[in-house]
């Protein structure tokens, strides 16, 4: 019952870093087109991940997942960009760098 509760579904042209995500130390899904350089956003996050996982002695990690896609809610969506990937003013505002785990 447990892993049906923690059953997530993505649907459409899923992206992934690394390219056979599954069983990485660190694996992300995207869909749609990020107003931000997603796949280096990646890599930063599975680097910070691998060193936290170095920094705590994980013994035996368990790969992690995350996901992104983008969300008509302005202010949601998107992992930690700021008004999500679709915000209403999002052609005007300048480019800011992702957050990541935020």
């Amino acid at each position: 019952m447990v892993e049906l509760l923690m059953t997530f579904l993505i649907a459409g042209r899923v992206r992934t870093l690394p390219e056979q995500a599954g069983t990485a130390p660190f694996n992300a899904y995207w869909i749609g087109e990020p107003p931000f350089a997603v796949q280096d956003a990646m890599r930063w996050c599975a680097h910070a991940h691998n060193v936290l996982v170095g920094f705590f002695r994980e013994p035996s990690p368990t790969p992690d997942h995350f996901m992104l896609r983008p969300h008509p809610n302005h202010r949601d969506g998107g992992a930690a960009t700021n008004d999500g990937w679709r915000g209403r003013n999002s052609s005007t505002r300048p480019h800011t760098r992702p957050r990541c785990g935020r």
